[in-house]
Formats: structure tokens, C-alpha cells, sequence
């Protein structure tokens, strides 16, 4: 496919595939495409980056470590 195709059919797939979650308002075009834009719609601990509220994971401790050693 194209780069315009492609880009147009994953649109398709990501707005259709999110049509069916909790997070899409009342179902209609705008939001399927806020939601297609915007997956997640708030930014509480349980739906934000884990990073954000509970700092690095255990992989990321010790390269922190040691890029702070050098």
C-alpha cells in the first residue's frame, strides 16, 4: 500500500477497534475520533504512564546506577 492508503486504513482499524470501549462518550464520530486521537481520557495512576507516579521500574534502577556512576 501507499503511505496515504496505509495511513487511512490504520485510522480506520484504531477508530473502529476503540468504537467499542468504555472511554468513548456516547459512541459518536467526534468522539470515536477524540478517543482515536487521545486513547487514554485521564491521567489518574491507574491509567497514566506507571513511571509518572511510581518512578522507574527495576530494569531502569540499575542503568540509572550506572550512567550515574560514569
Amino acid at each position: 500500500m501507499k503511505r496515504r492508503a496505509l495511513r487511512r486504513h490504520h485510522m480506520w482499524r484504531m477508530k473502529h477497534n476503540r468504537s467499542t470501549d468504555n472511554d468513548n462518550g456516547d459512541g459518536g464520530l467526534r468522539h470515536r475520533g477524540i478517543h482515536y486521537r487521545t486513547p487514554k481520557s485521564c491521567s489518574c495512576w491507574m491509567c497514566a504512564n506507571q513511571r509518572k507516579h511510581h518512578g522507574p521500574c527495576i530494569q531502569e534502577l540499575p542503568a540509572i546506577a550506572n550512567y550515574n556512576e560514569d
